[in-house]
């Protein structure tokens, strides 16, 4: 596996409150990552394709820099730093140009030394003509490059920045245009402290994403590339989902909008729960939610060695009962279970994506399909408005996810049981685990007319 797939990278670094994102969010000339005062708002790599005329690079926005040793949740952002870094093409240091030249900035700058890459300093905040000298005292620093004095909140210079990043990255940088559109997007998404992030990590092979203990490490959406058995997929590591009422504050409000919009725009979801403490109704309100929205559903029971030796598979047994309860109406979803922090079934999540995605996409021809449907109406007696169900003949009209039209002999719409014996019916007949199913009855009208 590889998490690098096709585009040049780019990656920000800096110390806290610098202006990263906002820096990021001004280049991408859209509202990605979230800004606020808090230092550490962004505690992951967030990764967006950046477009500047005919060239594209892939653009990271790295967590603020910070030495503390102590700390672990530092330690790990550091982590997460160190292996991104180590992956990007060309790095753009952004100091603070009101503070000055500070000492954590050339601990920063030392650090970046090591990878032997790029580096384009970038002098923020400077949003007057008045302000752009004091991009003078990070010459010191002495990187290859001049420092370039930008504002990223009114986009000062911000063109020249680009300019200045695809000179850098030359011929790497131009790119084929829907290139990306061939990679299978894969939301893993769940509820906090989860082990999502974990998950994300261990299928990637490297620290992309911060992993700590604290509930709530994950605010972003982080978009990670990796590459399994020649095929291209795009992982989003979503903030935890709570409940609204518990979302209180403005900067978990905008994680929860981030997950589900993640979910949105992924093809299949993989939902983590914890299986130590077994499934929630939240569980289930975030697998309807993808449900509805027709995406593919993976579920990974994460944690199960938690449960005790002592008891063993009949402990994990009972916790995919559990599972397969709560989520009765998702019973086509693959449920795997394991450990993201030992690897244990991790091994198993690519190949059920990857079937969720291919029968997400599975198109039945139209002869095969009746003749299911025709052995299924022998199996099964239906009433409706009084007069037997019958069926006219079904097709196949859309896929992502597979949709049926169905004609009727009736008028009367026939019973719910009547959805749920043709969707299981199709089940058996047709490989469709991993993705929902639609079917819509079309009802014959009193003259004879379809309705």
């Amino acid at each position: 596996m590889s998490t690098r797939v096709g585009l040049a990278r780019v990656i920000l670094l800096g110390r806290p409150n610098v202006g990263k994102s906002t820096l990021f969010n001004r280049l991408l000339g859209k509202k990605v990552a979230m800004t606020d005062a808090e230092p550490h708002t962004t505690r992951d790599v967030l990764a967006e394709t950046c477009r500047f005329g005919d060239y594209r690079f892939e653009l990271l926005d790295a967590a603020g820099f910070l030495v503390s040793p102590a700390d672990t949740l530092a330690q790990s952002i550091k982590r997460g730093l160190d292996a991104a870094a180590a992956t990007a093409d060309v790095v753009v240091l952004v100091f603070d140009g009101r503070e000055g030249l500070l000492p954590l900035d050339r601990e920063l700058a030392d650090f970046v030394r090591k990878f032997k890459k790029p580096v384009l300093p970038v002098v923020n905040k400077l949003d007057s003509p008045s302000l752009v000298d004091a991009a003078a005292d990070f010459y010191e620093l002495g990187f290859a490059s001049d420092p370039t004095p930008v504002s990223a909140a009114n986009g000062f210079n911000c063109r020249e920045l680009l300019e200045n990043i695809v000179g850098e990255l030359g011929a790497a940088a131009a790119h084929e245009e829907g290139a990306e559109d061939a990679r299978a997007g894969v939301a893993i998404v769940g509820r906090p402290n989860v082990g999502k992030s974990s998950l994300l990590n261990r299928l990637a092979g490297t620290d992309r994403v911060v992993v700590h203990e604290s509930p709530g490490t994950t605010r972003d959406a982080v978009d990670v590339e990796i590459e399994f058995q020649g095929r291209e997929f795009l992982f989003v590591d979503t903030a935890g989902i709570r409940r609204r009422t518990r979302a209180k504050e403005r900067l978990e409000v905008w994680s929860l909008g981030k997950a589900f919009a993640a979910v949105r725009r992924a093809s299949v979801v993989a939902l983590v729960l914890d299986g130590a403490e077994g499934p929630t109704s939240q569980d289930a309100k975030i697998a309807g939610y993808a449900d509805r929205h027709g995406r593919g559903l993976v579920i990974f029971v994460n944690k199960t060695d938690l449960l005790g030796e002592a008891r063993g598979d009949a402990a994990v047994e009972a916790r995919i009962r559990d599972v397969r309860a709560e989520l009765a109406f998702a019973s086509y979803a693959a449920v795997l279970t394991g450990s993201a922090l030992r690897g244990a079934g991790t091994d198993r999540l690519f190949p059920a994506i990857i079937e969720a995605e291919e029968n997400r996409q599975r198109r039945v021809g139209t002869g095969e399909l009746n003749r299911a449907l025709r052995a299924a109406m022998d199996r099964g007696k239906f009433k409706a408005g009084g007069k037997d169900v019958g069926l006219l003949y079904g097709v196949q009209i859309a896929t992502e996810p597979p949709t049926f039209h169905l004609f009727l002999n009736v008028s009367k719409p026939p019973p719910p049981g009547f959805r749920r014996f043709i969707e299981n019916r199709l089940r058996e007949d047709f490989p469709f685990v991993g993705t929902p199913l639609r079917i819509v009855f079309r009802l014959r009208g009193k003259r004879g007319n379809k309705k």
